[in-house]
């Protein structure tokens, strides 16, 4: 009884699965690929009757101390609105330009909008940046009031999960498939030893 050669390709096949550079890579590729169809999902369209993500960010302005007559640009957000209206009688929630971008470096948030106007006051889009967390938001502003039409939160970390459980699978198929290999090979060396 003759035994069969097996062939190199399951062998090289098994090794690009189970080595830790592709791993990295497909961990990488994965979160790319997951990020696209994520931001998509998880909207809340305050039109459908949905209640609006109280982190989402407004943007007001106040009178600068520093600055006699001007104003000064703040992000707030929607969760505390009405204690920055109360602290600030003073305020406008219409931005001041076209479009802008508010950066605190010392709490790592960042905020960029733009501003469209219209019938009802000013559309107003904001990005709001914080460590892992976005939430992206639309709203109608008058100079006291906002209302709220839709809002997305997002964090890296739901990408970073369909990545990493890609990259898990394909090194659990490569651990299964040497493993295989080998049971194979060590059965193929029992049966010439006789």
């Amino acid at each position: 009884m003759t035994n069969r050669k097996m062939p190199v390709w399951p062998k090289k096949i098994t090794a690009t699965l189970c080595s830790p550079v592709f791993f990295i890579g497909v961990l990488f590729v994965g979160t790319l690929l997951g990020a696209g169809p994520l931001e998509g999902l998880g909207g809340r369209d305050m039109g459908r009757g949905e209640r609006p993500d109280l982190r989402m960010v407004v943007i007001a302005t106040v009178p600068d101390p520093e600055r006699p007559g001007a104003r000064r640009v703040e992000p707030v957000m929607l969760a505390s609105l009405q204690v920055f209206k109360e602290r600030n009688p003073d305020y406008s929630l219409l931005p001041p330009r076209p479009a802008g971008s508010i950066e605190n470096p010392v709490s790592g948030m960042h905020t960029d909008y733009r501003v469209v106007p219209s019938a009802e006051g000013a559309m107003v889009e904001t990005s709001f940046r914080h460590e892992l967390l976005t939430v992206q938001a639309r709203y109608v502003a008058t100079r006291t009031e906002v209302k709220p039409l839709y809002t997305k939160a997002g964090s890296v970390i739901n990408a970073l999960l369909i990545g990493l459980g890609l990259a898990s699978v394909l090194a659990i198929i490569g651990r299964v498939m040497k493993y295989s290999i080998q049971h194979r090979e060590a059965r193929g060396r029992l049966g010439r030893g006789r």
